[in-house]
């Protein structure tokens, strides 16, 4: 049986992680310093005691998260001893120490000095088991043919020895390295064995050249192409290899593949463990791991994270991600990437409008990223995602200590549940906030485009300024491109860009349908009213009308760009100590809250 339940107490950044019901795939997501090598390094010694409590059987197989490269000359004379065993006897085992029995093998120090594999220390045992387990596999082919040669009197009968025992490990390097070829192990005039690969040059290149990458999705995966490789082999002597449990504790796979191999990493192990299934053996995996790719690779089933104690109430560091698959992918679609953010920083969510708005406020708060993970809802298909995300996951979010808020702009329709943790500006958009000081604005002016521009643009004050955005709020202009903004937010259908009044929209309307046109007009109406009533006053037209269009005819008039101006603007009222207050009561209630 696999690993059923473990509890650890007590050991280094541990004070408590416990679980039981495991699956045959769990990934331990975390951020650095929660225990995450802790956990897997004490998982590996299936123990009962005070501090460490493990039940379950099976081969437990340890691959630790500091995997050292080596050039490790592969002489002959380690045919002789048989150092490890199998690849998989090297990675169970605890220390690097090889008897030699006084044969004079050239064996690097560490193997014959009793060090030990440690979660703190550099491993050499992938690296060094798998270049002498592939050296092994040559020889026992070789030796293979030398007994059937002489059992059948100087022939080799078809059928009787497999043409190849290296075919299972070829057909791994062309599915996950496919710009690369395996090429076999071979003997130099020196008595050194070479274990070389065909690069999609052509070129033959030796297993240490090879980039890290590429040693390291080998090393890590051998184990799995060694059984097939020993299946053939018993079949050629008559033999039925025998049923094994395994336990592969796998910290850091990251460490040197890039995105795409992670995915091929763990496709690959999910096939093993059906694989497995099949063959009535129990595979069990544990990953540690902050890769963003592999967590938004995992399925809720398997995914559980790892927080320091101060962030749990029952004192458990291990939190399953106890949510339906299905809102899982809801969760994914809406946010693109639940990894980097979320688990692996282990902090909050702060969901917002847009990019300016993450931009404005990491400058109006330089520390708001040290309590919260700030995420943009940029785009129409994020935001209509947004309330069902609310109505739908939140809860269960909650439920398993994941905190989410969000600010919505105002004219947005808030979720129906979960209204304490949706929080609305009490104008339009956060940009509207940046024209509440136009002495603030006119310093930043200063600065881009240059007191030289302004001034021969007429602006030599804050009323100057005053006098220009109360000039831009009544400008016919303003009024139709509010028009268009509310009328896109106000109508679920499609209708085209680039029209000047109600006349010129109905020509353009691409539905040609008298029922929603007659609700076109009737909303264009309802709108224009409203909006002439809102431009007679500056101080509602500062609160109702969009700050990102007032802004950006603004920054239009001086020949600068909007969002340069904007995050200027945040920048000053920040350093003059003018952040309004409306932002921070909202941020402080965010964070007493979260």
């Amino acid at each position: 049986m696999p690993i059923e339940k473990f509890q650890i107490s007590d050991l280094g950044p541990i004070k408590l992680a416990k679980s039981e019901n495991l699956n045959s795939l769990n990934i331990i997501a975390g951020a650095n310093g929660v225990g995450k090598s802790t956990l897997l390094d004490n998982l590996r010694k299936i123990v009962q005691q005070e501090k460490v409590i493990v039940e379950g059987t099976g081969k437990i197989i340890y691959i630790s998260p500091y995997r050292t490269p080596m050039n490790f000359p592969l002489h002959k004379s380690l045919l002789s001893i048989k150092p490890y065993g199998t690849y998989i006897d090297t990675l169970a085992r605890i220390d690097y120490y090889i008897d030699t029995g006084g044969t004079p093998v050239r064996m690097p120090n560490y193997f014959r000095n009793m060090d030990f594999r440690d979660k703190s220390l550099p491993d050499f045992a992938p690296y060094a088991g798998l270049k002498i387990t592939l050296l092994e596999i040559k020889n026992r082919h070789s030796l293979l043919l030398e007994d059937v040669f002489n059992k059948y009197g100087g022939k080799i009968p078809e059928g009787k020895v497999p043409k190849d025992l290296f075919e299972p490990f070829r057909i791994f390097i062309k599915n996950l390295l496919p710009r690369l070829q395996f090429d076999g192990v071979e003997l130099s005039v020196e008595g050194y064995y070479n274990i070389y690969f065909l690069n999609k040059s052509g070129n033959k290149v030796e297993f240490d050249q090879l980039s890290s990458g590429e040693k390291d999705i080998i090393a890590i995966l051998f184990p799995f192409v060694e059984k097939k490789i020993e299946n053939i082999y018993f079949r050629a002597i008559g033999k039925r290899l025998p049923n094994q449990d395994l336990v592969f504790l796998i910290d850091s796979p990251e460490a040197y593949l890039h995105p795409l191999l992670q995915k091929k990493f763990l496709s690959y192990l999910r096939n093993e463990i059906k694989l497995a299934e099949e063959r009535r053996e129990n595979l069990q995996i544990f990953i540690a791991t902050h890769s963003a790719t592999i967590i938004n690779e995992a399925k809720a089933n398997e995914l559980y994270f790892m927080v320091f104690p101060d962030q749990v109430k029952d004192g458990n560091q291990i939190i399953k991600f106890v949510i339906e698959q299905e809102n899982l992918d809801l969760i994914k679609t809406f946010l693109g990437d639940i990894g980097l953010p979320y688990l692996s920083l282990n902090r909050p969510f702060l969901l917002l409008e847009g990019n300016s708005d993450i931009e404005i406020l990491r400058l109006l708060d330089p520390d708001i990223e040290d309590n919260l993970t700030l995420i943009s809802l940029e785009g129409k298909g994020k935001i209509l995602l947004f309330t069902e995300i609310f109505d739908k996951v939140i809860d269960e979010l909650r439920k398993n200590g994941f905190g989410i808020c969000a600010i919505i702009d105002k004219d947005r329709e808030p979720p129906e549940k979960n209204k304490e943790y949706c929080f609305i500006w009490s104008r339009t958009c956060i940009e509207n906030y940046l024209l509440l000081d136009s002495g603030v604005i006119y310093e930043a002016l200063k600065v881009i485009p240059g007191k030289k521009r302004i001034e021969e643009k007429e602006i030599k004050s804050k009323e100057n300024i005053e006098e220009l955005i109360k000039t831009i709020i009544e400008n016919s202009n303003t009024l139709t491109d509010e028009i268009q903004l509310r009328l896109k937010d106000k109508t679920k259908f499609y209708f085209s860009e680039g029209w000047d009044d109600l006349d010129d929209l109905l020509k353009k309307f691409s539905i040609v349908c008298k029922k929603k046109s007659d609700r076109l007009k009737k909303i264009y109406n309802e709108t224009i009213i409203q909006l002439k009533e809102i431009q007679k006053d500056k101080e509602k037209s500062l609160k109702e009308l969009s700050g990102k269009l007032i802004l950006g005819k603004l920054a239009q008039h001086f020949g600068v760009r909007k969002g340069e101006l904007a995050n200027l603007i945040a920048f000053k009222m920040k350093n003059l100590n003018k952040t309004p207050s409306e932002i921070t009561e909202i941020l402080e209630k965010i964070k007493n809250k979260i």
